[in-house]
């Protein structure tokens, strides 16, 4: 899967699909907006990162797989992006960070600390690592938990 944002505001989620004959191309698998809106329309989406790994539902039905979205305004949010069968299918905003964790100006990178998974089964939720800058010249380095 991969996630492109754009001043639109639309967030694309892409599946690379390898032809019959050893081609490979992209196909668009979902488009969402994010929640934060300027005069009523959507965002500018300026940074994308997905979490290194995703999460296994609780219900054994998919995964789900975490994406960081950075907006022109320095608003960041976390979505989980539900994967079924290797197919976006779904996704749901899970955390909208508050202003004083975001930056004064656009987002221009966010980056997710790796981890190993290990420890994660039995918990209901994970704790994650995200960074990010902006054009505010500022970093931030986020702890964030996120249910599953």
């Amino acid at each position: 899967l991969l996630a492109t944002g754009a001043r639109d505001g639309a967030v694309k989620l892409w599946r690379v699909v390898q032809g019959d004959e050893g081609d490979v191309r992209l196909e668009e698998a979902y488009k969402f907006q994010p929640n934060s809106t300027v005069g009523g329309k959507a965002e500018a989406v300026t940074a994308v990162a997905f979490a290194p790994k995703p999460v296994p539902l609780a219900d054994s039905k998919g995964r789900e797989a975490i994406l960081a979205l950075g907006t022109e305004s320095g608003r960041i949010e976390i979505w989980a992006v539900h994967i079924l069968e290797g197919i976006a299918a779904g996704v749901r905003l899970l955390l909208s960070l508050p202003d004083s964790c975001c930056h004064a100006d656009t987002v221009k990178g966010l980056a997710w600390r790796p981890y190993s998974g290990a420890g994660a089964e039995g918990r209901s939720s994970l704790r994650l690592t995200l960074a990010s800058c902006g054009m505010d010249h500022g970093v931030r380095i986020l702890e964030i938990t996120v249910p599953h």
